[in-house]
């Protein structure tokens, strides 16, 4: 194995965006650098076409680096909906409350309207 057949690839947070992620990929000498956001239908397949991995791997290295690139993007945005989640956690018996006098009224009112 030379140096010329070890693909690097790191994903980075960008500075003020909390959705996008810089991908930046080292094919031997050569380094290619895009950005993707975590929220889009697709964003594997976004970056692998903007970086054209294909021209510089085989149907099995893709899929290897399609799967790894698609669990690690998948976690960036669990992690960043959490933090966007975790400010309001505290309001959620409040939301259990409302919910069970929603149930409690609508049961009352469709035993009404029958």
């Amino acid at each position: 194995m030379t140096a010329k057949d070890i693909i690097y690839i790191k994903l980075l947070p960008v500075h003020d965006e909390p959705t996008r992620r810089l991908l930046i990929c080292q094919i031997g000498g050569q380094e290619q650098v895009c950005e993707v956001s975590i929220v889009d239908a697709n964003p594997v397949e976004v970056a692998l076409t903007k970086l054209n991995l294909a021209a510089h791997t085989n149907d099995h290295l893709l899929n290897i680096i399609a799967t790894w690139l698609n669990d690690k993007i998948r976690q960036e945005l669990i992690n960043y909906l959490e933090a966007v989640v975790a400010p309001n956690r505290h309001l959620r018996p409040i939301y259990n409350t409302i919910e069970q006098m929603q149930k409690q009224y609508n049961a009352e009112f469709r035993e009404e309207q029958d």
